[in-house]
């Protein structure tokens, strides 16, 4: 049995789409028994069918919208005034609220939380790593585990963060990695093949690049360049 129905006489037109609000036509409960969704319920909008599996605990509430051939799928929520289009997924028990955009072939999963970000390119999200606050994860970059990006941070090119790192307002890209219990924050810009890890932390317009790396319990701070093949420790 169908979980939603499109409301035909709630349609909206949005960039040339029409897209329609849907109606929960059963009670969506989780496996503890617990209601998810209340029969009758509205949410937010789709262009078709195609954009929200009629299967599992998945769902578009508030004002969110989902269209071309973007897919919210699994027990995946989608909330806020967030939009998913293009070829985007969101799947396992991922979260996309507030006005998160998550566009092109950018794929959101696991437990990952998003909130008042973007999403795109072929980026991933996922494990239960958290993107919050205007932060931008484009291009090929992954960010996962435990990681958090957030506060106006941009994660581009193939970078990756994942364990427990946080980035905060600053820029990683290239193919730099920023993993462990590392910091990086206040303008910093991590790149090339540059590495940080560990309980290292790098902040306040400081530089990491060309396949230096900064690990340990070492702090770079202060417009600090750290470039080459050294390493701080």
């Amino acid at each position: 049995m169908k979980k939603y129905k499109l409301l035909k006489d709630q349609a909206i037109i949005l960039k040339g789409r029409t897209l329609y609000r849907i109606l929960a036509i059963k009670e969506i409960v989780d496996e503890k028994g617990q209601s998810i969704v209340k029969s009758g319920s509205l949410g937010g909008y789709v262009q078709s069918e195609k954009n929200l599996s009629q299967t599992g605990l998945s769902w578009i509430s508030d004002n969110g919208k989902v269209y071309d051939y973007a897919v919210v799928q699994d027990d995946a929520q989608v909330s806020g005034e967030s939009e998913v289009y293009d070829n985007a997924v969101i799947f396992g028990h991922a979260s996309v609220s507030g006005k998160t955009v998550v566009h092109n072939n950018a794929k959101v999963y696991g437990n990952s939380k998003i909130s008042d970000a973007e999403i795109y390119g072929y980026s991933r999200v996922y494990d239960k790593a958290e993107v919050y606050d205007n932060a931008a994860i484009f291009d090929h970059a992954c960010v996962y585990g435990h990681a958090k990006v957030c506060r106006n941070a941009w994660v581009c090119d193939n970078a990756m963060i994942y364990d427990h790192a946080i980035v905060t307002d600053a820029k990683v890209y290239d193919n730099a990695l920023v993993y462990g219990h590392a910091k990086v924050y206040g303008s910093a810009h991590i790149y090339d093949d540059a590495q940080v890890y560990g309980h290292a932390e790098v902040r306040e317009n400081s530089q990491v690049y060309e396949c230096a790396q900064v690990c340990g319990n070492a702090k770079i701070f202060g417009f600090e360049p750290v470039n080459g093949h050294s390493i701080k420790n």
